[in-house]
């Protein structure tokens, strides 16, 4: 694979543009990250910050108001004064969350803090007016708000705190380097929250000159403790904030854990009695001074916040158009950088390598001098200057030598036509003497081929027919064996035929003589059946006769009775059982005299095979030893077929050799004959080679 040197420096420059792009982008996008999340930090302090502005004020709110029920009609003008300005303010802060939060999408939980505020809104709403009702009717009808209603001002207040959390982002204030500065602010606002809350009881024991309820004393005492708490919080972090910070820190501490603490304890020493050495309205006014320190200390963390982001969003911005610049920098470089290599190199340069192949190819009009110049280029330009001058010297030379070639051309073609002239006559005449004598060699071959396949073709004819004699004389020598060997068997058979047919003679005679001897035996069985048979009548009557007896003697004679009974019994079996044997015995000796009978047709009929099986081994044996003599007379015949064969074949091979050997002269022949033939064509091509040549 062939690649160009402007390829290949496009390919560089797109590369080398490549990673600086992505560099550069990934630069731009962490700046703008940087930058957004600088300009989000700063929309979420501000909304925070309207927040806290609008807490603060509701905490005075709440203050006035539970004071303001407490006092007798009519109202104090100034009391009237305060709670209109703490709603104002804190309604004009309630309003600015809402256009923050609005023109800042990116914040989180905007809608759950917009409808938080809403609700926060309308509860102020209704308070208020119930204020302003109660302020309206005499001191003892409004005692029931005098505790609820500040208690649901400060709920308000929690919550709006409670929604500044909703918004709050650990990742983007991390960022922006805002979290200790917003637990300052935190903290700063539960102080004066809670400050505030013991602040109320005092001014109102102090403005009625009445003394503290125990419950309220503990509730005060917690708050405070929850103010001293907030306090160590911030004082753990204040080595780390801004100067402005710490030295409202400082102030703080002046003014509320100094000063106002000392009026406190005065306050808390005179709570059982009533008699406290402050009035309300000296009382208020410090108290205010050291709560609005805490309420300054609030503002300024936020003020230092917003601060901080937006001196990071202008660094994040600066950074942003630095690295901006230098992509469009880098990007014009790159642009430049491509222009050189492919207007002011690369195209001088494939003009040069297209003006070098016309040069290579014979082209002597190309003009080197059009990329002349003072660089490399310019030096390849004038080494293609110089290629041509040594091309055109090249070209005149070559002319020169044209000329000199063409006479000595002719004068070799002369002699090299005298030369096939005298080739052609000193070896056509041989060349024509061999083409002759290959033809009479071819005749005589093909005469001799001739006669040796027909010698062949008869040898053939007389082996086939020798060989299909052999195979016949073969199958009658294979079927007289067969026949002889049938014959034997046929006559063994039979003689064992007649020895059996004897042995069967003898054994039936044997059965004979032995069912006679039954039939004997059965006839004097039955002579002694019928002597049982008597004994038995006689004694049945002697049975009789003494059962007479016995019943004459009367009771002396009857175990003789039952004797002569039982003999009686036994005498009646007896008779029974040889009747049943008579029986058997009569079946028996008509059986066996019926067996006597068969036997002796068998033994007849048995003698006469025996007779007929003598006389078919007798004609057996004649007849074997004719089928032997056949079969030596073909086995004789077989073996001089088989010689007859074997000389025929010996005939064929010899004609098949001769056959061969005649065919092997031919080919020689015709080749030698193809070989004249090719040595002529041969010489005439050399011949017109050489006189073309010439």
């Amino acid at each position: 694979m062939r690649f160009s040197i402007k390829f290949m420096g496009i390919c560089a420059c797109l590369a080398v543009g490549a990673v600086l792009g992505v560099k550069t982008s990934e630069s731009l996008s962490a700046d703008w990250a940087r930058h957004r999340a600088a300009k989000e930090a700063e929309s979420l302090i501000q909304a925070l910050s309207a927040l806290s502005k609008a807490v603060v004020p509701l905490s005075l709110e709440r203050s006035v108001t539970q004071v303001t029920l407490t006092v007798k009609d009519p109202i104090a003008p100034r009391f009237r004064t305060m709670l209109n300005e703490q709603r104002a303010l804190s309604a004009k802060a309630l309003a600015d969350v809402d256009k923050i939060v609005a023109a800042a999408p990116w914040i989180k939980n905007r809608a759950e803090l917009t409808a938080e505020v809403q609700r926060v809104r309308a509860t102020l709403t209704d308070l208020r007016k119930q204020v302003d009702e109660a302020l309206a009717v005499p001191l003892d009808d409004r005692s029931e708000l005098v505790d609820a209603v500040p208690q649901r001002i400060i709920e308000q207040g929690a919550k709006l705190i409670a929604a500044g959390w909703l918004i709050r982002d650990r990742q983007t204030m991390e960022a922006a380097g805002i979290v200790m500065l917003d637990t300052v602010s935190l903290q700063a606002l539960s102080i004066r929250e809670y400050g505030g809350q013991g602040r109320t009881h005092f001014a109102i024991a102090a403005l009625h000159r009445k003394p503290l309820a125990t419950n309220t004393i503990g509730s005060m005492r917690e708050n405070h403790g929850r103010v001293v708490h907030a306090w160590s919080l911030i004082e753990m972090v204040r080595d780390q904030m801004p100067p402005a910070v710490q030295a409202e820190i400082a102030n703080l501490k002046s003014a509320y854990f100094e000063t106002y603490a000392n009026d406190r304890t005065q306050m808390y020493s005179s709570a059982a009695s009533g008699n406290y050495p402050l009035d309300f309205d000296t009382f208020f006014s410090r108290s205010s001074a050291a709560l609005g320190a805490a309420e300054k200390l609030a503002d300024t963390a936020k003020d230092a916040m917003l601060e901080v982001a937006r001196t990071a969003q202008t660094s994040n911005s600066l950074a942003l158009l630095k690295e901006t610049i230098l992509a469009v920098i880098a990007g014009s470089v790159m642009m430049f950088m491509v222009w050189l290599l492919v207007f002011r190199i690369s195209a001088r340069v494939t003009k040069l390598n297209a003006m070098m192949g016309r040069l290579a190819d014979g082209d002597l009009s190309i003009q080197p001098e059009q990329v002349a110049s003072a660089d490399e280029i310019g030096d390849m330009s004038r080494a293609v200057a110089v290629f041509k001058t040594n091309a055109e010297r090249i070209a005149t030379l070559k002319q020169d030598e044209a000329l000199r070639d063409d006479m000595a051309r002719r004068e070799k073609e002369r002699a090299m036509t005298e030369l096939a002239d005298g080739f052609e006559r000193s070896v056509g005449s041989m060349v024509d003497t061999v083409a002759a004598s290959a033809q009479k060699l071819e005749g005589a071959a093909r005469s001799l081929t001739n006669a040796a396949e027909a010698t062949t073709g008869r040898a053939r004819a007389v082996s086939e027919a020798a060989t299909a004699a052999s195979g016949n004389v073969a199958t009658v020598s294979t079927a007289s064996e067969q026949l002889a060997s049938s014959v034997r068997e046929i006559g063994e058979q039979v003689a064992q035929s007649a020895q059996i047919a004897g042995r069967a003679v003898t054994e039936a005679s044997t059965a004979g003589g032995q069912v006679r001897g039954l039939s004997e035996a059965a006839q004097k069985i039955g002579s002694i059946v019928s002597l049982i048979n008597d004994i038995a009548s006689k004694t049945n009557l002697l049975a009789l006769n003494a059962t007479i007896e016995a019943a004459r003697a009367g009771e002396a004679g009857r175990g003789f009775a039952v004797v002569a009974q039982e003999v009686k019994g036994l005498a009646e079996q007896t008779s029974r059982a040889t009747a049943d044997i008579s029986k058997q015995i009569e079946g028996i000796q008509h059986s066996t005299a019926a067996t006597a009978g068969s036997i002796s047709s068998i033994e007849k009929t048995i003698g006469d095979i025996h007779q007929i099986a003598v006389a078919i081994s007798a004609a057996v044996e004649e007849q074997d030893a004719a089928t032997q003599e056949i079969a030596r007379n073909v086995l004789e015949a077989h073996a001089g077929s088989t010689t007859v064969s074997t000389t025929i074949q010996g005939v064929s091979t010899a004609a098949q050799d001769s056959t061969l050997a005649s065919g092997e002269v031919l080919a020689s022949a015709r080749d030698l004959a193809k070989q004249a033939d090719h040595m002529r064509n041969e010489i005439e091509r050399f011949v017109l080679k050489v006189r073309s040549a010439a």
